[in-house]
């Protein structure tokens, strides 16, 4: 069973990665505004991680200054995009 954690909208998610309740890892699954979003990408230097949703063609982009150091995802920006048109085929975005 897949546990994820739900939002109302990106600017609901925005505000609980600035709350520290969740620094560090990955958050593989979210839900915003009732649509599932699967991990897309995530760099290794801490500054941007990704999630996709294939149905709705839709990608939540996460910019951080440095989600590794101590001050996590308090400075995080999201961003939504709609008909993105460039999911990747190597992902199984859950619906």
């Amino acid at each position: 069973m897949k546990t994820y954690y739900s939002f109302k909208d990106v600017s609901d998610f925005e505000k609980f990665l600035h709350s520290k309740k969740w620094n560090s890892g990955e958050l593989d699954y979210i839900t915003v505004n009732n649509r599932i979003y699967t991990i897309h990408e995530y760099d290794s230097n801490g500054k941007n991680m990704s999630w996709g949703n294939r149905e709705h063609d839709e990608l939540i982009d996460c910019n951080t200054s440095n989600r590794y150091g101590s001050t996590g995802f308090t400075d995080a920006k999201i961003y939504l995009f709609g008909d993105y048109g460039l999911l990747r085929d190597d992902i199984h975005y859950q619906s």
